[in-house]
């Protein structure tokens, strides 16, 4: 019988190592998935990305976070209504490694700082980017676009 214990713990062993990569390889997956969802929504080039973006968007983490693309390639951060920091942004295509998630490129330069995010998803009402520095995902949803009555004199 104790000829059977080591035996039995180095299976049990295997058991928990197989599963932990099994589960870590379902997590790559989902973030494939992510990446699979521009690529089937035939976004191919960076001006139909950058279309898109186009608008005002507010973090799903922090609802005082939020950031405006502008047609113009301008761009602006606000937190709690106060403006941080205004810049420029641009959408370009990458390859190599770098990019292989969906291959299309957000950099943005605020305050002189230079930012690049991998845009995993683009639409209507999400916009999902990876920040390429830490690789942590943002998410924001967009803010309905409002128009000032114009008053008649």
């Amino acid at each position: 019988m104790k000829k059977f214990i080591p035996a039995a713990l180095v299976i049990i062993a295997l058991i928990v190592i197989v599963g932990y990569y099994m589960d870590r390889r379902g997590d790559t997956e989902t973030s494939d998935d992510t990446a699979a969802v521009m690529q089937d929504s035939a976004v191919t080039d960076a001006a139909q990305v950058a279309t898109k973006m186009v608008g005002t968007w507010q973090a799903t983490d922090d609802a005082k976070a939020v950031v405006t693309f502008n047609a113009d390639g301008t761009t602006v951060d606000t937190y709690d209504g106060e403006e941080l920091g205004m810049g420029t942004w641009e959408v370009t295509l990458g390859s190599g490694e770098d990019y292989a998630h969906t291959g299309i490129l957000l950099k943005t330069v605020v305050a002189g700082e230079e930012y690049n995010y991998l845009v995993f998803t683009v639409d209507d009402t999400q916009l999902v980017l990876n920040y390429t520095d830490r690789g942590n995902t943002l998410s924001y949803t967009r803010i309905a676009e409002t128009t000032v009555p114009a008053t008649s004199n």
